[in-house]
């Protein structure tokens, strides 16, 4: 007898997806697919998966031995099996590295604690179509009332709510009373709480899982429901390490392989489900929550001799919403007191050495602050090119705004927040809350008052082809979020951009149908998909050169595939490493699995990435 093993490592994506190993005769009985068994890979002793049983011979090679089961029954389900497969070729990923991150917290558990015996309860699968549902809510009650229905008819079995954020678990866990029904996963909880878990679901007990993305890959044997918690939140996707998978598209399969319906819950679809939503005439018509939506002009503003970034309707607003009692939210995605610093005799602007982005100055600290690796200095009194003495700090961030705030309410309780505060929880004080979009699912919505954009022309600006979308949606949660007798003042220079024109008008299809012909136009989502392929190199030229080897080698090969120019990655150095991206954008979706086996291994694939930076 001989079986194929996935070993739970690291391995090249080139290698195969699984390797023959021979079975001792004294084991040849208790052997399943599913099961975790100790093997000898390349002179190195690793854990592995079964998920084949032969009985003849692969190959005249001969064959090592499996050296030991490490737990008599299977401990993962043929869905599991199939979904990680999917995920491997879909995403060009290894799929040994999808079930390194299976197995670890298991094959670690029964080497010091063998499980107590489980039974795996076999779901008789009827045959039905799993359907994808899209569930467009205008206000937490209208959330809350939906979420109750789907647990309620989902009642003694497993159900998934999927979230792109451990806060928003909590919140979900919190406002529907599940704290004794529920329970919160994420990749940080104690190996002992892992295997709890595994043990119940694989035993079929009925359970409601919150969790983020690595829930999907969790040993369902009785699933009835997935919800997918924000839809539209690029949270659910993997982009900085590998296997760079959505767990939105997972949690797809994961109810087609279980025939069961799932549902996309969100305040603001993407643009790519409202658009399959749409040509399969299956889009529910929203019923958006009225708005109370003030634009202020900062050109005006500005013409009027005020150049700081509290309008006067701003500043009013301000005030009255203090009477109300009830906290005002001024949210600005700048961070510190200065976005960046620049000499002004030689025009030096102070950068971090190890990933060559902006160095951001923060007054609490006196010091200048990488966002991207933590390093941190002093803020030097002249500028290390020129020895000049002129040093200036431009692009106020929360920091700034915080002190204009101080200035026109000075006895008024403020906090700032921002996601360089990983400690600081957002706790019941502060009238005034300053914070970035990092804060926004951490906000208490029903004491907010007042949300205050300092400036929204910051979220359009940036280079990014969702920018609009990103934009829409963050907007719209916020209006969800809020009550009726909540207020929202928009700051911008350009009044007549198409999301605030949408947000005003109550008209989210005026927003969509543009986006959309604009995605069409020049060939974005959904009319196409994107695949970066990342180089990596500690010298900076030959990252360069390696890609762009690679570049000319797949336009030799595929004649018709849309191919970028070399491109600078953001940041440009991570961990002493330059990275440049290609970006490439299929039209015929038969042509990927062709073009990612044309990729060597040490490239990296983000397929259908956030972002093409």
């Amino acid at each position: 007898m001989y079986i194929e093993i996935i070993p739970a490592l690291k391995l090249p994506r080139s290698l195969p997806v699984s390797f023959s190993y021979a079975v001792p005769p004294d084991l040849m009985r208790q052997i399943k697919v599913g099961q975790i068994v100790v093997i000898n890979f390349n002179n190195r002793l690793t854990t592995g998966l079964v998920v084949n049983i032969k009985k003849n011979k692969p190959t005249t090679q001969k064959l090592k031995n499996i050296i030991k089961i490490l737990y008599p029954h299977k401990l993962v389900t043929d869905e599991q099996i199939k979904l990680i497969k999917q995920t491997a070729v879909y995403y060009g990923s290894s799929i040994n590295i999808l079930v390194k991150s299976l197995l670890p917290k298991i094959s670690a558990k029964i080497k010091n604690n063998p499980l107590q015996v489980v039974k795996i309860k076999n779901k008789k699968i009827k045959n039905k179509k799993s359907v994808i549902k899209l569930f467009w809510w205008n206000n937490m009650a209208h959330y809350n009332k939906f979420y109750k229905k789907i647990i309620t008819q989902n009642k003694n079995k497993q159900l998934l709510i999927l979230t792109p954020e451990i806060a928003l678990a909590q919140k979900i866990l919190t406002n529907l009373n599940l704290e004794n029904e529920a329970i919160i996963f994420h990749s940080g909880l104690k190996t002992t709480q892992t295997f709890k878990l595994w043990q119940e679901l694989l035993a079929g007990h009925k359970k409601i899982i919150i969790g983020t993305k690595i829930s999907v890959l969790l040993p369902f044997t009785n699933l009835s429901a997935v919800i997918v918690d924000e839809e539209q939140n690029w949270n659910h996707k993997q982009s900085d390490i590998n296997p760079r998978y959505d767990a939105r598209l997972l949690a797809t399969w994961l109810a087609q392989n279980h025939h069961i319906p799932i549902y996309l819950s969100t305040a603001a679809p993407s643009l790519e489900t409202f658009f399959h939503q749409k040509i399969n005439n299956i889009l529910p018509k929203p019923v958006l929550q009225p708005t109370n939506i003030n634009l202020v002009d900062l050109k005006q503003e500005r013409e009027s001799g005020n150049y700081s970034f509290i309008s006067t309707a701003l500043a009013e607003g301000i005030e009255k919403n203090l009477q109300t009692h009830k906290k005002a939210f001024l949210l600005h995605n700048r961070k510190g007191l200065a976005n960046f610093v620049i000499c002004q005799d030689c025009n030096y602007i102070f950068i971090c050495s190890t990933c060559q982005t902006t160095l951001i100055y923060y007054e609490k600290t006196g010091q200048l602050h990488c966002h991207q690796c933590g390093f941190s200095i002093e803020t030097p009194p002249l500028c290390p090119q020129c020895s000049g003495p002129h040093i200036k700090f431009k692009g106020g961030g929360i920091e700034k705004v915080c002190q204009q705030i101080k200035e026109k309410f000075s006895s008024i309780n403020i906090k700032t927040y921002s996601k360089n505060d990983p400690q600081k929880e957002l706790t019941a004080g502060g009238s005034i809350i300053i914070g970035t979009e990092y804060i926004f699912n951490k906000l208490n919505w029903s004491e907010i008052g007042l949300l205050g954009i300092i400036n929204f022309d910051h979220f359009v600006s940036q280079p990014d082809f969702r920018a609009q979308e990103k934009a829409f949606q963050t907007l719209m949660l916020a209006v969800a979020r809020l009550d009726n007798t909540s207020k929202i003042i928009i700051q911008t220079s350009n009044s007549n951009d198409l999301v605030l024109k949408s947000l005003v008008n109550n008209n989210a299809t005026l927003f969509y149908q543009s986006e959309i012909e604009t995605r069409q136009k020049f060939n974005y989502p959904p009319f196409s998909q994107i695949a970066k392929i990342i180089s990596q190199d500690k010298s900076q030229s030959k990252a360069y050169y390696l890609l762009d080897q690679l570049a000319k080698k797949i336009k030799n090969e595929f004649k018709d595939l849309e191919i970028s120019a070399i491109l600078p990655a953001f940041p440009r150095k991570t961990r002493n490493v330059f990275k440049y991206n290609l970006i490439l954008k299929i039209n015929d979706p038969r042509l990927k699995d062709r073009l990612f086996k044309l990729i060597p291994d040490n490239f990296l694939i983000d397929f259908e990435p956030e972002r093409l930076t």
